[in-house]
């Protein structure tokens, strides 16, 4: 065809030539239905913009644009009138469409309107075509200067949007907010977000600000609150007696969001369908390069084809993964932010019951992990209906036929999928019991060590982890079945295609390019949907429990005050006093709602500025009362009304922020210095502070965890003082205190001068202390049978003596709180000594080690050449993926007439599918089991040996995650990230290797390619490490906050508070958003950046391959293009893999860094002992002095203690509180070191292995050391490893009636009558704590007569009994353990009662006078009373 004179083309195309490339006839319908599609869309996008705020103030710029819109309306309305034709109406609408949007746009659009941009690309493009083609035809220079005037104005109209409009934002305070590029033109952000890969491209602005860490306003949690909260009341109206839908109120919350996000995704499937048509016109320019043919198509045209088909995918899927972002956003910060506004008006109970933090932690992430694939389950039903027509129509036979092993295998895969269920299930119930056991253990190491049961401990956590891998490796056999059936209808599909085209002669006798490979993209676009759709069912089972989990704690009935307000007091009701504060009128007053009722006709007024005390037994409802005034209660009858809003309160479970103690006492109230000294005085937190690394900075931790238990409950007790509120309710506040420091808080708070008075605030205090009667003005007496009387006559001497005497039987022990508190702080102070001051974590790259060492020690129980056999595997599966493809172009170059060839393609797809079983059998079963196994048991071997010192000081919480996260991240994540990368890395190699093979000339660019990839996994991988540890942080804070609030609701009574904390909550969600999105665009960095490479490679592979002749061959360059369309998918997975790697040798380093670094025990013994040793008893220890700091110089904790026991005598240890009873203990079962000489039988302690010293002594600690199991398995502990043994044999019938007789005289089998005796569960028996004590009593005994040891060690093994059973445990130990040498410790005088002798230790020193251990300020006394 000759070439049309320049006088017959428009002058717009004789400077914009390279719009000539555009197809002509055959695309007509293209561009007309990108038009039409734009134009449909802008009417959504105009009532987007009608809802929205004005943003932008009227200017020139804005006339500009109007007046480009009019010219463009005038100019089509002139050519209706003039033709009259349906294509001129069309027009005019659409002209008329474009001005609306274009004012809309301007004033409430800050950013350029990319459906304006879309609308006016494709309406130019169209305009361009249509006028290309008519100056043709018809070859009349005015003419097409008539047809280029609306390409003009529509071009002008997108220059005009590129002008930024940030200066003309009307709010001052957004603008200098807005980033620099946010307000940029549309042109500089599309080359931003395709050129620059690297940077953060154009999307990032539509979710922050200035900078990354202030959210867009349209973002903010406050703004997606009231938007949901609006439809989901609405979702309720219909009827108010069932709870609305709330999926469907979050579709139709943000269904402004979907209709965009579903158009991107149709014009992604669109540009998917387009390859095979594209590859067509690409494959038949290569063949006609030499050909002389005029109306064929030109030869860059089908460069320009495939590469716009490329771009466009890029264009699109990053279009479409930003509007899923920014839906996904939106529902995972308004879900949260309805669940924080409903949490405030809940009552605790029901908060503590629903656990709203478990909603965050896992239904919400489960919710925004699958909703993208609920959402694209339309556009997959469209794909394949798209497809599988264009399929039919390609191949002219049934499309059915084809897909038979797509359908096929996604059924297979779902039913492999249903009969995995049951055995991930038990493998999950396998975790868990592992779990829960290796917490146990971990409390109570210290305690099983000193039993000498370390090793069997260790052997039995080894056993779960080994039962545990037992259960995965079902789980492992399917996900590998499910692999290959994914495999074989990947290769399935093109090889049923192939058989079916090649029956209906599609390829005429010879095989071809030009039929083959567009044969193959057309699979390629649909092979993923109806498996896609088959999964989505299991998605839609997941989401849907979680939604209604939500749903139901939403729809939780609010709390409601139960007391009346002033204002509500009828005429008939009677009017308080003027100074009565708090009324109750015949109150019926129950715990929660369908409770009975608690307190019956609770009739009196509490006067202004009174001091009341609350008493009663425990249970009769002293809580119930306290709760009552708060109005968190429910009255059935009567009244309860309260003449104050300023209402303190502080219960017995005290939750603390993550802050410092300054911070949590203030709150955000103002800093009072006078104010704040003097509630630390009250308090008792003085000396605290001065022993604290920081004073009030120092940083309480999680729920306190860097306190005491009493320093935590008198940090609460701040909190409430330090606000003056007018009434202060505390409720049992001083049950975790020793008896001592709360008799004196008490007398702080509400003595005769103390704060609370010259405050002169209204004080009701719940308590069990008999010193309640001298600070109190009055007393409510709760009888236990349902009725609270106002008593004042208490304090005559009879009356007051007799309740007294009531009252200590509440309080017999609590002695032993101060025992308690007093360790606590010990090693409190200890770990803070040797690590710091605590402060907030701040995430780094903690690394001692490559990533090459970590990967080798994490694969070291494999084996270096299992390793490289298993990567020779993996290499022959990548490589087996792309050959049945390769074969395919030796087929066409060499073989195309000889049909016999399909055999060989086919069973190379099945060997394919077979070798891709045996490697993911391999990575999931074999290798996985290994390294879990064999990590597990040096981790389990290192924390067994470790030191006590160590032990004391190490993070319980970090060591529980060692065992349970890291763990499950190596043995699940390792090897499917190792995996991973070396599948997709070689396939990665081996495909552009293949596409490069396409054109020779430029094979150089491969080692350019590859470090570029390189380049970019590091860099990569250092910002989603970063990314990862601040969105954890954030996530953990956000659960902690829910976890805190829910625990302290009843503090939240008034407005002003809940407003306070829905505004912190607000701060907590804004910031776990930031990292959530910040996360979120690194992730597109990474697609985009895939996606750019890619289409640079195809670029550099069309480009040369069309316009220079005899550098490619059509079934070259056909090949390369087909496997170039997954490519942007394997790099995508190869750099994820890469994090996931990452992430996994993060656990690997702590695993190093764990065995490394922890101290352990010598387990090389220095002496042979005795298989009967200690045989006699004999106990000698001269001028020894014992040291818990390994530092040499540090104080001793005892000092020149020497002691001589002889055989078979019980000796008693007295002192008080710290003075070196336990450590006396300690010294002899090796844990601590010390000076001098200590001998048990004439063998130096010292010379012994600790764990074989353990093990021939007998122990009873002073926490009950509580095995899970059976009551049996806790007696007999070394039976533990024996599994479900069957007692048949007459030997385990005596022990079983000996254990039995045994338990009845310490008064603990009855309650095992019901549970199943000896098989009884011991956590399922409810023992008190002080029957546990009396439990561990008979397993030493039992122990004692099965091994014959003569050396028994009692650690204050009584403090949690009363008198009457502590006087049964001594003559049980004195008549089971005559003839034993024992050691007994106890502060306590009655424990020692059966004692031969006492020795008295006083701060570290042996005394011979019992009188000075007393302290000088008599508080011992008052300690005993």
């Amino acid at each position: 065809m000759a070439t049309p004179s320049a006088s017959k083309w428009p002058l717009w195309l004789l400077a914009l030539p390279s719009f000539y490339f555009i197809p002509r006839f055959d695309n007509l319908t293209t561009v007309s239905t990108m038009s039409a599609i734009s134009a449909m869309a802008s009417p959504l996008a105009v009532y987007y913009y009608i809802h929205e705020p004005t943003y932008v103030r009227r200017s020139s710029l804005m006339w500009a644009k109007l007046g480009a819109a009019a010219c463009l309306i005038a100019f089509q309305i002139m050519k209706l009138m003039e033709h009259g034709h349906l294509q001129a109406m069309i027009d005019v609408v659409s002209a008329a469409l474009i001005g609306t949007l274009v004012y809309k746009e301007h004033r409430h659009s800050i950013r350029p309107s990319s459906v304006l941009a879309l609308f006016l690309i494709a309406d130019l493009l169209g305009d361009v075509e249509r006028s290309s083609l008519r100056s043709h035809n018809f070859g009349h220079f005015l003419y097409s200067c008539h047809a280029a005037a609306p390409v003009i104005l529509k071009f002008m109209m997108l220059v005009l949007q590129s002008v930024p409009k940030d200066h003309l934002i009307i709010d001052e305070e957004l603008r200098q907010h807005m980033q620099e590029n946010a307000a940029e033109s549309l042109f500089k952000g599309l080359f931003s977000a395709l050129l620059n890969p690297l940077a953060t491209g154009i999307y990032l602005p539509r979710a922050f600000m200035r900078n990354s860490n202030q959210l867009d306003p349209e973002l903010h949690p406050e703004l997606l609150l009231q938007q949901l909260k609006r439809r989901w009341a609405i979702q309720q109206l219909p009827e108010p007696g069932r709870p609305g839908n709330l999926f469907i109120a979050c579709l139709k919350t943000w269904k402004h969001i979907l209709v965009p996000l579903m158009i991107a995704r149709l014009a992604l499937t669109a540009l998917k369908c387009a390859h095979p048509f594209v590859l067509i016109r690409i494959i038949k320019s290569v063949e006609q390069q030499y050909s002389e043919i005029d109306d064929g198509p030109r030869y860059y045209a089908a460069a320009a084809y495939g590469i716009a088909v490329f771009v466009g995918t890029a264009i699109a899927q990053e279009h479409f993964t930003h509007l899923m972002t920014c839906y996904t956003g939106r529902l995972r910060g308004g879900l949260i932010a309805l669940q924080i506004d409903k949490l405030q008006r809940l009552t605790e109970a029901d908060a503590k019951a629903f656990a709203p933090a478990s909603l965050v932690s896992s239904d919400v992430d489960g919710i925004v992990d699958n909703i993208p694939n609920l959402l694209v389950i339309p556009i997959s039903l469209v794909e394949l209906g798209l497809g599988g027509s264009i399929l039919s129509w390609f191949i002219d036979a049934p499309a059915s036929i084809v897909c038979l092993p797509i359908i096929l295998s996604s059924f297979m895969g779902y039913f492999i999928a249903k009969r995995m269920v049951p055995h991930f299930a038990k493998w999950k119930e396998s975790t868990d019991r592992r779990t829960s056991s290796t917490s146990r253990v971990v409390q109570q190491l210290i305690g099983i060590k000193m039993l000498g049961l370390g090793p069997t401990i260790c052997q039995f956590l080894q056993g779960l982890r080994v039962a545990e891998i037992q259960f995965l490796k079902p789980v492992g056999v399917f996900s590998a079945l499910i692999a290959m059936v994914t495999i074989i209808a990947d290769l399935g599909v093109p090889a049923a295609a192939i058989g079916a085209a090649m029956s209906a002669d599609h390829f005429t006798n010879a095989m071809s390019a030009a039929k083959v490979f567009p044969l193959l993209s057309i699979i390629f676009s649909i092979h993923t949907s109806f498996p896609h759709i088959i999964s989505s069912l299991s998605t839609i089972m997941s989401i849907a429990p979680s939604f209604d989990r939500i749903q139901k704690f939403l729809c939780l009935p609010e709390r409601r005050d139960c007391r009346i307000a002033p204002s509500e007091m009828t005429a008939i009701d009677e009017v308080p006093g003027a100074d009565d504060v708090i009324c109750f009128d015949r109150a019926d007053i129950s715990p929660h709602r369908a409770a009975p009722v608690l307190l019956r006709e609770v009739n009196f007024q509490l006067t202004r500025g009174s001091f009341t005390g609350v008493v009663g037994p425990h249970g009769t409802g002293k809580s119930t009362f306290i709760r009552a005034i708060l109005g968190d209660c429910e009255v059935s009858a009567g009244s309860i009304q309260v003449n104050e809003t300023d209402v303190g309160y502080c219960g017995e479970d005290v939750s603390l922020r993550e802050g410092t103690i300054r911070e949590n006492i203030i709150g955000s109230l103002p800093y009072n210095a006078e104010r704040y000294n003097a509630v630390l005085r009250a308090c008792f937190l003085e000396g605290d502070l001065t022993q604290l690394p920081g004073g009030d900075k120092h940083i309480v931790g999680a729920h306190g965890c860097n306190l005491s238990d009493g320093q935590r409950q008198r940090i609460g007790i701040a909190r409430t003082l330090y606000p003056q509120h007018k009434i202060m309710l505390l409720d049992d506040v001083f049950r975790s205190l020793d008896i001592q420091t709360a008799i004196c808080i008490l007398h702080q708070l509400c003595g005769r001068n103390s704060i609370l008075r010259q405050w002169g605030c209204t004080v009701v205090v719940a308590t069990s202390l008999p010193d309640c009667l001298k600070v109190t003005d009055q007393l409510v007496l709760l009888d236990g049978i349902g009725y609270a009387t106002l008593d004042r006559t208490y304090r005559t001497p009879a009356y007051r003596q007799r309740f007294v005497a009531a009252l200590r039987t509440l309080n017999i022990n609590n002695n032993a709180l101060l025992v308690a508190e007093q360790r606590q702080q010990k090693t409190l102070y200890r770990y803070l000594q040797a690590n710091g001051l605590p402060s907030t974590p701040q995430p780094c790259d903690g690394r001692t080690l490559s990533n090459w060492k970590l990967l080798m020690y994490a694969i070291r129980p494999i084996g270096r050449l299992r390793a490289l056999i298993h990567a020779i595997l993996v290499l022959m599966f990548s490589a087996a993926e792309v050959v049945p493809e390769i074969y395919l172009r030796y087929w066409i170059d060499f073989h195309a007439e000889d049909s016999s060839l399909y055999a060989r393609y086919a069973s190379l797809s099945l060997a394919a599918s077979f070798i891709s079983f045996i490697v993911y059998l391999r990575t999931f079963v074999v290798l996985s089991a290994r390294i879990s196994i064999e990590l597990h048991r040096i981790l389990v071997q290192t924390l067994g040996q470790s030191t006590l010192a160590y032990f004391e000081l190490v993070h319980k919480g970090h060591l529980l995650n060692l065992f349970h996260d890291d763990t499950s991240i190596i043995s699940r994540e390792l090897p499917r990230a190792v995996f991973r990368i070396m599948y997709a890395g070689f396939a990665t190699i081996i495909i552009i290797a293949v596409l490069l093979s396409g054109n020779k000339c430029i094979a150089v660019a491969f080692p350019v390619i590859l470090l570029i990839i390189y380049l970019f996994i590091i860099r990569f991988c250092s910002s989603s490490r970063r990314d990862r540890q601040i969105d954890q942080q954030k996530r953990d804070t956000l659960c902690t906050f829910f976890e805190q609030t829910s625990a302290g609701l009843a503090r939240l009574n008034s407005d002003s508070r809940r407003k306070r904390c829905l505004e912190e909550g607000m701060s907590i969600l804004v910031a776990a958003q930031v990292s959530f999105y910040r996360k979120s665009v690194t992730m597109k960095m990474v697609r985009r950046a895939a996606e750019i490479l890619v289409c640079g490679l195809v670029a550099m592979l069309l480009i040369p391959a069309i316009l220079m002749k005899g550098t490619s061959t059509a079934t070259s360059v056909a090949l390369s293009y087909h496997i170039a369309v997954n490519l942007p998918r394997i790099l995508y997975e190869t750099i994820l893999a890469f994090a996931r790697l990452d992430l996994s040798l993060e656990a690997v380093q702590r695993f190093v860094d764990f065995e490394q670094q922890t101290p352990q025990e010598t387990t090389q013994p220095l002496a042979n002992l005795p298989s009967n040793w200690p045989s006699a008893g004999e106990i000698e220890v001269l001028h020894m002095s014992a040291y818990y700091s390994p530092a040499v110089g540090s104080a001793p904790a005892l000092s020149d203690v020497s002691m001589f026991i002889s055989p078979g005598r019980h000796v008693g240890v007295s002192g008080r509180s710290c003075s070196g009873k336990s450590t006396l203990v300690l010294m002899l079962l090796g844990f601590i070191r010390y000076q001098g000489s200590s001998k048990i039988d004439g063998i130096e302690i010292s010379s012994i292995a600790p764990e074989v010293l353990r093990s021939h002594l007998i122990t009873i600690t002073r926490e009950p050391i509580i095995l899970e199991g059976t009551v049996r398995q806790n007696l007999l502990p070394l039976t533990l490893n024996e599994g479900e043994k069957q007692w048949r044999y007459a030997e385990d019938d005596r022990k079983d009636a000996e254990l039995e007789l045994l338990l009845k005289r310490l008064h603990l089998w009855v309650p095992l009558l019901a549970k199943g005796r000896l098989d009884a569960i011991v956590d399922d028996v409810n023992y008190s704590k002080g029957d546990l004590q009396l439990l561990c009593i008979a397993r030493a005994i039992m122990r004692q007569r099965e091994t014959g040891r003569r050396v028994i060690l009692i650690d204050d093994a009584t403090s949690e009994l009363n008198m009457e059973k502590e006087t049964l445990a001594n003559e049980i130990i004195a008549e089971y353990l005559a003839g034993c040498t024992v050691l007994r410790t106890s502060s306590r005088p009655s424990a020692l009662d059966n004692t031969d002798a006492i020795a008295y230790l006083h701060r570290g020193q042996r005394v011979m006078d019992p009188s000075q251990i007393h302290d000088e300020s008599g508080s011992d006394g008052e300690a005993q009373e």
